[in-house]
């Protein structure tokens, strides 16, 4: 039933992360996300520190199922533009830190 499949989809992810202490979450920025989702991840378009730990467009959804992935606005963002959240929230990130601007 209905209880069983869930169980057998938790012990999956958890499996999948044995060893990972609870608390690590991923964060990466605007710009290493959107390359991702585009498919034009190169090293050059993901910041320093982030390059090996970034997932493949190919791998983004199955990263997402297991494990948490937090997005935020990019550093060079100063012009107080609205980030869209919607193409990481395809990829499956379950957080993505909004800073939206509106006249007062």
């Amino acid at each position: 039933g209905t209880r069983e499949s869930l169980k057998k989809a938790f012990d999956e992810c958890t499996g999948s992360i044995k060893g990972e202490p609870a608390t690590v979450v991923r964060s990466f920025d605007e710009n290493a996300i959107d390359s991702v989702v585009k498919g034009q991840r190169t090293s050059d378009s993901v910041a320093k520190g982030q390059r090996d730990s970034v997932p493949t467009r190919n791998l983004g959804l199955a990263h997402t199922r297991c494990q948490l992935l937090r997005v935020y606005p990019a550093a060079t963002r100063i012009l107080s533009t609205n980030y869209s959240p919607f193409e990481a929230w395809a990829m499956g990130c379950q957080m993505v830190a909004l800073n939206f601007q509106c006249n007062d």
